[in-house]
């Protein structure tokens, strides 16, 4: 009697280490499963297959559609921006060319407006990315030059973020429509103020409402956007409707400047 009693506890021992055995592998099965995920197709019929990735695609579409407003051009027309300008300014090889008279404070302007104004808003959060050089016989000494999210140059001021050339120093900036915050992220020379192809910078802003705004620029003729400043007062807020790229001459010479392409994202104020 007790020897099959005695059996009775072995065979329930060894029956109890097996299981702490799965147990154990299934645990740590688990484990390796959390820390190297699968595709979950790799385990779905077709039919469950094909109902995910018209679900996936779906959320997709959602999000680029009703969450992000996104404006590029590569200036192929100037008909869809408006232009004021003494001079002619027209299309060229290298995008949109503006040019001023060669009189103090001529002004050249570019500015794309969209009609709908409740989309574009500076409370919500944006990039702004463009090309910066001029035209081969241009100085940056007697230049103001501005591209911006709202008016760059303007009288009265008005609320902006974005960057501006004046004095040989391009800036970051940004301004709540009564005060200008601004901060240097280059300085030109000799060599810089003379050409164009010998100045080639990719730029670039980052608008966080009202947090901050991050400045970019690449080096010459580079592509790798390096983080050059951060602007934290005096940002503008609210509904705005307009890119812009404003030219001015302070001295009586002929001023030119490129635009190249812009490239504008922000997240929608309604989604």
């Amino acid at each position: 009697m007790q020897e099959d009693t005695n059996n009775k506890i072995e065979e329930l021992s060894s029956r109890i280490d097996e299981q702490s055995n799965l147990i154990k592998k299934q645990d740590e099965k688990i484990l390796e499963l959390e820390e190297k995920p699968v595709m979950l197709d790799r385990y779905l019929d077709n039919q469950s297959k094909d109902i995910l990735a018209t679900v996936i695609e779906e959320r997709i579409m959602d999000l680029v559609w009703n969450k992000y407003f996104y404006y590029f051009s590569t200036f192929e027309s100037v008909d869809s921006w408006d232009v004021i300008s003494d001079a002619v300014s027209q299309i060229t090889s290298s995008g949109l060319l503006l040019e001023t008279l060669a009189t103090i404070d001529d002004r050249s302007n570019a500015s794309k407006y969209v009609k709908f104004q409740n989309v574009m808003s500076f409370d919500e959060e944006s990039r702004f990315r463009t090309l910066f050089y001029l035209d081969v016989n241009t100085t940056a000494a007697d230049i103001d030059y501005s591209m911006s999210i709202g008016l760059g140059i303007p009288t009265p001021l008005q609320k902006n973020y974005g960057f501006r050339l004046e004095d040989n120093i391009l800036y970051g900036i940004c301004s709540d429509g009564t005060t200008e915050s601004k901060v240097a992220i280059l300085t030109t020379n000799a060599a810089q103020g003379g050409g164009s192809e010998a100045f080639v910078y990719l730029i670039e802003a980052r608008f966080y409402p009202g947090n901050k705004v991050d400045f970019y620029i690449s080096g010459s003729g580079d592509a790798t956007l390096v983080h050059k400043g951060t602007l934290t007062t005096n940002l503008p807020t609210g509904a705005n409707g307009s890119i812009n790229f404003d030219l001015y001459t302070r001295a009586a010479t002929t001023k030119k400047a490129f635009i190249d392409f812009c490239e504008y994202i922000q997240i929608r104020p309604t989604r």
